[in-house]
């Protein structure tokens, strides 16, 4: 029993240590550059899904039609 605590510490560590790394990166996150804040935010965030539906009018019209470009995304961020 103490062997298996030992390896579940073992294991567990440095993934512990990474996540508290970057939640911890956090804490003066606006008052760094965007080159810095960009690098914290690829280290948390897996995926950015973006999906637009918009309807069959609007589709429609040309890809730079102010109506077309203005059309809301929904959007959904996956994290690691």
């Amino acid at each position: 029993e103490k062997i298996r605590e030992q390896v579940r510490d073992i294991a567990t560590g440095p993934q512990l240590d990474v996540k508290a790394h970057r939640i911890g990166s956090f804490e003066h996150f606006k008052s760094l550059p965007a080159e810095q804040q960009n690098e914290i935010l690829r280290q948390c965030i897996k995926r950015i899904h973006y999906v637009r539906v918009m309807p069959k009018e609007i589709r429609k019209l040309p890809a730079r039609s102010p109506e077309r470009e203005a059309y809301l995304f929904h959007y959904t961020i996956e994290y690691f």
